[in-house]
């Protein structure tokens, strides 16, 4: 089966962060999910356009906000898009801890 790709796109505002959560899922269950997974997609896309709403665009309506959805033969992929304000890079973190130390 050669891939399946579906573009949704929405201004950036909250309110409309609902309507892509249940295109997603109706994707999902296009696609044959169990509605279960279909809720878990759903709650995880949804969480995501949040954050670029929130966060990469500060809740200032007007922007772009994208959701990819690509079905394969065995999996699909959803990529989220905004053209806001990155996250600031965060460093590796150092963990101080003894591997040996069950306990730990």
């Amino acid at each position: 089966m050669n891939p399946r790709r579906v573009t949704l796109s929405c201004e950036s505002r909250l309110d409309h962060v609902e309507l892509l959560g249940r295109a997603v899922r109706a994707l999902c269950t296009a696609a044959k999910l169990d509605s279960r997974h279909c809720a878990q997609v759903e709650l995880a896309l949804v969480e995501a356009a949040n954050n670029c709403v929130r966060h990469a665009y500060h809740l200032e309506a007007g922007h772009p906000l994208e959701v990819a959805f690509t079905l394969e033969a065995d999996h699909f992929t959803l990529e989220v898009t905004d053209r806001g304000t990155p996250m600031p890079p965060h460093g590796t973190p150092v963990l101080d801890f003894d591997p040996s130390d069950i306990a730990n």
